[in-house]
């Protein structure tokens, strides 16, 4: 696992992670930058939360010696 800290989606700092296989495949979650359960009830306006820092990930492992990037999108909050 590649650990690093990235933007939330209320643009705070958050820890997320993303995994490489033997394949050279990197496996990002969105949910682990961008997940609905880091905004608050009363805080969930999509107009106003980022995905940044799923870019953010998708960079990280960009830098590293990856061939494919797979993105799972379940339970983001964007």
């Amino acid at each position: 696992d590649c650990a690093l800290s990235v933007t939330g989606p209320l643009g705070a700092q958050v820890h997320a992670e993303y995994l490489v296989t033997d394949d050279r495949t990197a496996w990002i979650e969105s949910a682990s930058a961008a997940g609905l359960h880091q905004i608050p009830p009363d805080s969930r306006d999509p107009t106003s939360t980022t995905s940044r820092g799923v870019g953010e990930l998708m960079a990280a492992a960009l830098s590293g010696d990856v061939r494919r990037i797979v993105v799972g999108v379940g339970g983001t909050g964007i």
